[in-house]
């Protein structure tokens, strides 16, 4: 399935990077691009919070917001698709206020980098819509 994710959400599992097209310099050589996920897919930073679409190639976007606080994050999404609600981390998400939904985070990310909590939901929203079998 990690090739069908890659696919979904478009980005490398490997990293919290975006994919963009690798740049050679004038010796040849292959230079990764290095933009942060969060930046490479739209989202601003006011202080210690990110908001943007979590996105899902295919599937759509949903709203999006992240507020580090400290060494945690509150990750939030708006109206989260039906399909989420199959997933088995989905006892992980809980109602918030006007259709926002909370997201526990068992373990903060070990780079404590909203990239990487960027990649965790969209990753989340893609094995939903894998599990209700619309891949």
């Amino acid at each position: 399935m990690g090739g069908l994710l890659n696919w979904l959400i478009g980005s490398d599992a490997s990293s919290s990077t975006s994919r963009a097209p690798l740049a050679r310099g004038s010796d040849g050589t292959v230079e990764r691009d290095t933009t942060p996920l969060w930046i490479a897919r739209g989202w601003h930073q006011s202080g210690n919070t990110y908001t943007g679409p979590y996105a899902v190639q295919g599937f759509g976007t949903w709203p999006g917001s992240i507020q580090r606080r400290g060494d945690t994050f509150l990750v939030l999404i708006h109206n989260p698709p039906q399909e989420m609600r199959r997933h088995p981390k989905w006892g992980c998400v809980h109602p918030h206020t006007g259709g926002w939904h909370y997201i526990h985070l068992a373990v903060p990310p070990i780079d404590r980098d909203a990239s990487s909590v960027i990649y965790f939901v969209e990753k989340m929203l893609a094995e939903s819509f894998a599990i209700a079998g619309k891949t």
